[in-house]
């Protein structure tokens, strides 16, 4: 896919603008103020928001051990926004 300038590694796929990762527990805080949003749980299917760090914690632990146990690029991913992105 280099004609595309998408490289998919292992954990993470890169583009010139943006990386999507694997979760990591250090996330938590930052995905606990989407994810704890009512009407963002609910879009994605969870029954309530995220209650707090340490549930948010647990969550993204359980997504990613689910990521891992996919082939790429199937599964839940960290999404940054990069204008170098590795290249």
């Amino acid at each position: 896919m280099s004609d595309l300038h998408v490289r998919i590694e292992p954990d993470r796929i890169v583009t010139a603008t943006l990386v999507l990762r694997s979760w990591a527990a250090e996330d938590a805080a930052e995905a606990l103020e989407i994810y704890g949003d009512r009407q963002t749980a609910v879009s994605i299917g969870l029954h309530q928001p995220v209650a707090d760090v340490i549930e948010m914690r647990e969550l993204l632990t359980r997504w990613d051990l689910q990521s891992s146990q996919r082939p790429v690029p199937q599964g839940l991913w960290a999404a940054e926004g990069s204008r170098t992105a590795g290249y």
